[in-house]
């Protein structure tokens, strides 16, 4: 064994020296550049998650807004007895085959037929939530009373969406939440826990200062370090279905993904640092081999 050791040359030391350093520094580059990546991917699976659920209500909505306009009103109509025959047209035209299953639409203002849809015409959507529906809104008037809202339940509407998501296994759980934290809809394995709490409260309050608490991350893309049922979890946030001018409205789709999952995920070693590893080595090996020790680095004169 130490006739072996004695083979190698101060030149195959060196190299063999080097070869760990680059191997050590090439490797901690590498795990960087998976914590960008796998980031990167969330952020971009999110947000088209996010777009495919705008998209969805823009088109249930434009249907909506086509009926209504299209249909003619009568004189000294009610927006009650109008807005029921507008109902009947939507489910004529197939759109509870599609996951709506729409409810009456409801105006929160004594207004008439014609008023209503002449209110429609001029009225930008916007959209928010009730409970775990989805509710469209086209303000009518200047006055903030006269909507006219039209409710979508959460989970015909977007379960086989947000289900197909968490399948794809980047995240362990979606959800769509309003600007103030209330869950709308979830999917996956924590889905239970959202539904039941406010995901205002599961912002820690250490990100929360500075005004804005959840809020202030909603309105942006963000990633935040949370904790729910005692696991560490990295949220994910996308801003979603913000219509017309009115920015103050809108939701945000949440993807909780598993903290130790993705730091486990940035540690995956390439197969082409393997293979340069085993090359350095070699040739630190084969540069060692063509030479041996000077004398009187083991004693001999």
């Amino acid at each position: 064994m130490r006739d072996v050791w004695k083979s190698w040359s101060v030149v195959g030391s060196l190299l063999g020296v080097l070869a760990l350093s680059a191997l050590g520094l090439t490797y901690w580059s590498n795990v960087k550049e998976r914590e960008h990546y796998l980031q990167s991917r969330n952020f971009r699976l999110l947000a088209v998650l996010a777009s495919r659920t705008e998209n969805l209500l823009a088109n249930r909505a434009r249907i909506f807004h086509d009926i209504v306009v299209g249909q003619t009103t009568q004189s000294g109509e009610t927006s009650e007895r109008w807005l029921e025959t507008v109902t009947q047209r939507l489910r004529e035209a197939g759109t509870n085959e599609n996951g709506l299953n729409l409810s009456v639409p409801e105006v929160t203002a004594n207004l008439s037929a014609r008023q209503v849809r002449a209110g429609l015409v001029r009225s930008e959507m916007r959209a928010s939530a009730h409970g775990s529906a989805l509710r469209l809104e086209w303000p009518l008037s200047e006055s903030p009373a006269a909507v006219l809202g039209l409710r979508i339940p959460a989970d015909t509407a977007l379960g086989a969406l947000f289900e197909s998501r968490v399948r794809q296994g980047a995240f362990d759980t979606v959800a769509l939440a309003t600007s103030d934290g209330t869950v709308v809809y979830a999917a996956g394995r924590r889905a239970g826990q959202l539904r039941a709490t406010s995901l205002a409260a599961v912002v820690p309050s250490s990100t929360s200062e500075g005004g804005g608490g959840f809020g202030r991350y909603a309105s942006t893309i963000a990633d935040v370090d949370v904790r729910l049922a005692g696991a560490a979890y990295r949220m994910f946030m996308q801003p979603c279905c913000r219509f017309g001018s009115d920015a103050g409205h809108g939701l945000v789709v949440v993807g909780l993904a598993d903290a130790d999952a993705l730091y486990v995920a940035s540690l995956a070693i390439s197969p082409v640092l393997v293979l340069g590893g085993v090359c350095f080595v070699l040739a630190a090996f084969a540069a060692g081999r063509s030479s041996r020790w000077p004398s009187w680095a083991h004693g001999s004169a």
